[in-house]
This record gives C-alpha cells, sequence and structure tokens, in this order.
C-alpha cells in the first residue's frame, strides 16, 4: 500500500476510533443521570454563593429545571468542546499532508486521544482554556488576527478563568499569542485585560475556595431540581470542601510515587524532540512546561496536567509546515508502533498499578 494513503487511513482509523469513544462515555454518562466527575464538575454554581468554578453550572442552571435537558444540554456542550479540540488537530494532520512526524504529534497519546484511552476519563473545564490558544493560533496561522478575533479569544479566556480556575496556568501562552499579533496598541489593551482578570480570579479562587457545607448546600439545589445525589454530588462537589493547604498537603504526601510520571512526560515528548527536525522547537515547549508545571505541585492528576502540557505545545507548534523535514526512516515503524501500544491514565499514584491503557487496549475491548 502507497505509505501516503497508509498514513491517511491509519490516522483516521485511530482518530475516528477515539472521538467513538469520547461521545460514547458521554452518552453513557447522560443516560446514567449524571456522574460525580462528568456533570458535577460542570453543575457547580451560585447557589449557596460565589464560589470557584461555578459561573458555567449558574448559568446552564438558569435555563431550565429539568435535570434530563440539563444533561442533554452538558453532552451536547462537551461533545462541541472535544470535537473543536479533534477537529484543531485533524487540520493541523491536513495543513502536514498526513507526514510521520504529524502524526506523530497528533495520534500521540498525551494528545486529543488522551481523552479517547482513559475511560475513566471525562471533558474537564481546562478544554475551554484551550480552545482560546488554538483560536489565537489558528488566527496567526491564517492571516485573521483582526481586532475582533484578539477581542473575542480575550473575552473567551477571561470567562473561562470563572468556569475553572485551572485555565490560570493557560496565561503566559495566551499573553504571549496575543503579543505576536501586529495590532499594537489593542493587544496591549487585550493583555491588560486577561491579565486584571486572571488576577481577579485567583483571588476569588483563594479567598472562595469552599467547603463542605457549601458542597451541601449545592447538593441539596441540585436534588431539589430532580439529581440524584450520589449521581452527582460524591465527586467534584464534594472536592469544593478540600481546603487549598490540606490539597497541598496531601500532593505532597505520595510526591515520590507520582515522580514517576515524570518518566511518562519523557516517553511522550523525547520521540518528538529526536525525530523532529525542525527550528524552533524548544521555545514552545520551555512556555508550556512554565505555564502548566506548577499543577504538579498542586493537585495528583498527573496525567491531566502531562496533557495539558503536551496540548498546549503542539498547539503552538502544529500549523507550521516546517515539521515536515523529518526524513528519518524508523519514524513509521515507530509512529506505528507508539501510537497503538503507549498510554497512561489521568490520576495520580504510579503509572504502573494503573494498568495498560492505549489505543490497541481500547481496540481489543471494542472488538471482544
Amino acid at each position: 500500500m502507497n505509505s501516503y494513503f497508509f498514513r491517511i487511513i491509519f490516522s483516521n482509523f485511530l482518530l475516528v476510533i477515539g472521538l467513538y469513544l469520547v461521545i460514547k462515555r458521554l452518552y453513557w454518562v447522560m443516560a446514567l443521570g449524571g456522574h460525580p466527575w462528568a456533570s458535577g464538575e460542570w453543575l457547580i454554581n451560585y447557589s449557596s454563593g460565589f464560589i470557584r468554578r461555578g459561573l458555567f453550572g449558574t448559568l446552564i442552571l438558569a435555563l431550565t429545571r429539568d435535570p434530563e435537558i440539563i444533561l442533554l444540554l452538558l453532552f451536547l456542550f462537551n461533545v462541541v468542546l472535544f470535537f473543536a479540540v479533534w477537529s484543531f488537530f485533524y487540520w493541523g494532520l491536513i495543513v502536514n499532508k498526513f507526514s510521520w512526524i504529524s502524526m506523530l504529534l497528533v495520534l500521540n497519546p498525551a494528545g486529543v486521544l488522551f481523552i479517547a484511552w482513559d475511560e475513566n476519563l471525562f471533558i474537564r473545564k481546562e478544554l475551554i482554556g484551550l480552545i482560546c490558544v488554538i483560536m489565537l493560533v489558528v488566527s496567526q496561522k491564517l492571516n485573521l488576527c483582526t481586532k475582533t478575533i484578539i477581542f473575542f479569544g480575550s473575552i473567551l479566556y477571561v470567562v473561562s478563568l470563572f468556569i475553572g480556575e485551572i485555565n490560570l496556568f493557560y496565561l503566559p501562552a495566551v499573553i504571549y499569542l496575543i503579543l505576536k499579533s501586529n495590532l499594537k496598541y489593542f493587544r496591549a489593551i487585550c493583555i491588560v485585560l486577561v491579565a486584571f482578570s486572571a488576577i481577579i480570579a485567583f483571588l476569588l479562587s483563594i479567598n472562595f475556595n469552599g467547603n463542605y457545607e457549601i458542597s451541601q448546600k449545592i447538593c441539596d439545589d441540585l436534588e431539589a431540581r430532580g439529581f440524584q445525589d450520589n449521581k452527582v454530588c460524591t465527586g467534584a462537589i464534594l472536592s469544593l470542601g478540600i481546603e487549598f493547604k490540606e490539597a497541598l498537603m496531601t500532593n505532597q504526601s505520595n510526591l515520590k510515587t507520582n515522580l514517576l510520571f515524570i518518566l511518562v512526560f519523557i516517553a511522550v515528548i523525547s520521540p518528538i524532540l529526536y525525530f523532529s527536525e525542525f527550528n524552533g522547537k524548544f521555545r514552545p515547549l520551555f512556555l508550556s512546561v512554565f505555564c502548566i508545571a506548577p499543577l504538579f505541585f498542586i493537585a495528583w492528576d498527573y496525567g491531566r496536567w502531562i496533557f495539558m502540557i503536551y496540548t498546549l505545545y503542539i498547539s503552538l507548534i502544529l500549523p507550521s509546515n516546517t515539521i515536515l523535514k523529518s526524513q528519518n526512516r524508523f519514524i513509521g515503524i515507530f509512529v506505528v508502533v507508539f501510537t497503538l501500544s503507549f498510554g497512561f491514565a489521568h490520576t495520580g499514584g504510579n503509572p504502573i498499578d494503573n494498568g495498560w491503557i492505549g489505543a490497541l487496549p481500547s481496540l481489543l475491548k471494542i472488538a471482544f
């Protein structure tokens, strides 16, 4: 078979399977009446007063009191989020003519398929921040850095901060991309807007972190609306009761075990640095690590943090057609074996104990 057609078929196969698994999992959550993490995260709201992460839940709960309609809206919104990121990476493959190195970037288990292969992972709020970055990257690639695009991207990022404080960690990348536009005075306004909003969001997150009393009030409100407590309240909403100092202490007590994820990150990133020959591949990597690395000292979802670093990194470099230059004759074999066999979980702990995760085990589960 012609190598070009094989690359197209292989890439499309894995991406379509990944898309199918994510949508199937989201549908399963809706059909079961919710999930403590997949639904609870999005249903945190201001019913008991201002609380971090509460903006989205407040808005969606204002639309209707019917829990089935709310879960349907959550399903559709999550599908749109994932499909937006999925489409960007697919576009990167097209721009780079499905080269082996672009396949290594896109099909990497730390990329968009990370959400597909880990069956215990659901769409999280960092995808909104990532989409803000992607919007700015695409606008520059297509020479569409107009005031409207830059301003809309800035406003969307500001909103994402109050939907989930995790998007604070994209701030340096957002500022970097705004600075790359040629709109000298207007970009200064947008930078002040996102930086000032980030400071406000950070202070509010620290001072309105939450407690178990607030978690219970939110759950009582959701139960009054018809949600079942065990379906939406025992995960993300309950975790609002964990104080920041308590989270830091828990993370530090497990730090030695979690440091094994450093090996996972090396396994994810080293093939790209080895096989790719394009200039400027290190600056975006340093920026990505700088943005996300603090999360490793705050919380224990180390797999998610690796996903955030990686997707931010390739979002910055993927649209560049200079990554076509790799001519290593072993890269094709490596890409196929690596993307099929390697994977890791989103949660902390010893990654070896999490079992075999990746494309091949997922395909075997579908087949058998």
